[in-house]
């Protein structure tokens, strides 16, 4: 019963107030039967409820849903808590979310490494990758262990601050400490290496990624050829693209358009307008960064 009031929150149209209506008298029904479905299913059921909501925009009815909760007592776990968090992040309510944090912690719940990836995650996203660090930094001196997701989170606040070299040194860090980057780690760092217009150092790390058996996949071949062409090199750009075949990658949506875009740019119209025959050739639909 739970997953359906689940779906029907999720849904793509907006939530009319009989929706919700009937979602609040379900959730009633559902704490009449708490003794029934036990505790945990019941906060089970509201969980999923509250993550619908969040995922809906709704937040207000996500906050009544866990003040509803709290009066009936039924007590939140590290992974209640990491949603209600992520949901006040995703509405840049960071103060609200550390309050939460700092909460879950004097109720004897201990957050864990997802709880902190997330409030570092709500920081970094919000240009506060200071306090992020703090909370990285923090982690270590709880026991919390962190794996590539809160490394990859705090590599991208930093490129997204412009501080690409303390990115760079924390993917050092990482790799010191026995985490593995991923092709998403790597995407991350090549991205604010780009867009600090630092495509040759971009280069440079692609290159040693390929020789240490870490393959780019389209994603990343998409982000160097976007830096190449923002910093006038569609040359190189272009012959990238052309060896993409020879790398075992598809060219995608994105790949054409940033090319296409490249060559509008360098007023090689026709040149252009042949990639963009192809694409459709390719069966790939124009969006309307293409148009």
């Amino acid at each position: 019963m739970s997953s359906s009031a689940a779906t029907v929150a999720q849904t793509a149209s907006p939530l009319q107030p009989s929706t919700i209506s009937a979602l609040v008298r379900l959730l009633r029904w559902l704490l009449a039967g708490s003794s029934a479905f036990g505790i945990q299913g019941t906060s089970r059921r509201m969980l999923n409820l509250y993550d619908a909501f969040v995922k809906r925009g709704s937040l207000l009815e996500a906050e009544e849903l866990y003040m509803e909760m709290v009066r009936r007592s039924l007590e939140p776990d590290v992974v209640t808590y990491s949603l209600l968090i992520d949901g006040l992040c995703v509405y840049s309510r960071l103060d609200e979310a550390e309050r939460m944090f700092e909460y879950m912690a004097s109720k004897r719940c201990f957050p864990d490494v997802v709880t902190y990836s997330i409030l570092i995650n709500g920081f970094c996203k919000s240009r506060k990758v200071d306090y992020g660090m703090k909370l990285f930094c923090e982690m270590s001196r709880r026991g919390v262990i962190r794996n590539v997701v809160t490394y990859t989170i705090l590599i991208q606040g930093y490129c997204l601050a412009g501080k690409v070299n303390v990115a760079e040194e924390i993917l050092r860090r990482m790799v010191g400490s026995g985490v593995s980057p991923n092709i998403v780690t790597y995407n991350v760092l090549l991205h604010g290496l780009c867009d600090n217009g630092k495509v040759e150092k971009a280069l440079v790390m692609l290159e040693g990624m390929e020789k240490s058996g870490m393959e780019g996949d389209i994603v990343t071949y998409n982000i160097i050829i976007r830096g190449m062409c923002k910093a006038g090199e569609v040359a190189h750009a272009w012959g990238l693209y052309c060896s993409l075949n020879l790398k075992g990658r598809v060219p995608d949506i994105w790949t054409y358009t940033t090319m296409m875009l490249g060559l509008y740019k360098k007023g090689l119209r026709r040149e252009a307008d042949v990639l963009f025959r192809k694409m459709k050739e390719d069966g790939i639909l124009p969006n309307e960064c293409c148009v």
